[in-house]
């Protein structure tokens, strides 16, 4: 009886310490519970992602490639553009079909200068400083205003 009571014992703390093992490497190499970073607020942020807040989005390389024979084309920086010009894309019901393009994005980056050239031939000579809306007929830049205001007023 003695060997089976101390059979028992020792199989019993074999599996206990089997338990705080696995508990201890759970909680260091998974869970970061132990020796993991400590942040100073526990906030969880929330991010909207982009390819949902505006609907007929585009690529600056298809800016001149859409079916339509007349459209608009707005180029903005979705982080720098102020929530009135954001509106009123976003609200935009006009009988002319408008495009987004968002310069933030890593894809458009291209169109991006120092200096506007807004009456280019081809996507690959297009230049945005900031903000622009861009009206194309038959695959030509007819009309290009710059400006957030501008911009907004010619939306509406």
């Amino acid at each position: 009886m003695k060997d089976e009571l101390k059979n028992g014992i020792i199989l019993g703390i074999f599996v206990i310490i089997i338990i705080v093992v696995v508990y201890l490497a759970t909680a260091i190499f998974m869970t970061g519970e132990i020796g993991g970073k400590k942040t100073k607020d526990n906030k969880t942020t929330t991010t909207v992602p982009l390819t949902n807040q505006y609907n007929n989005r585009i690529i600056s390389s298809k800016i001149f490639n859409r079916s339509e024979e007349s459209y608009m084309v707005v180029i903005f920086s979705d982080k720098k553009a102020s929530n009135e010009l954001k509106d009123s894309v976003k609200n935009y019901n006009g009988s002319v079909k408008l495009y987004v393009i968002n310069i933030d994005e890593a894809i458009n980056k291209s169109i991006k200068a120092d200096v506007d050239n807004l009456y280019a031939q081809d996507s690959s000579g297009l230049k945005v400083k900031e903000n622009a809306l861009l009206t194309i007929k038959d695959g030509v830049i007819t009309n290009a205003v710059t400006g957030g205001a501008n911009i907004i007023s010619e939306l509406k």
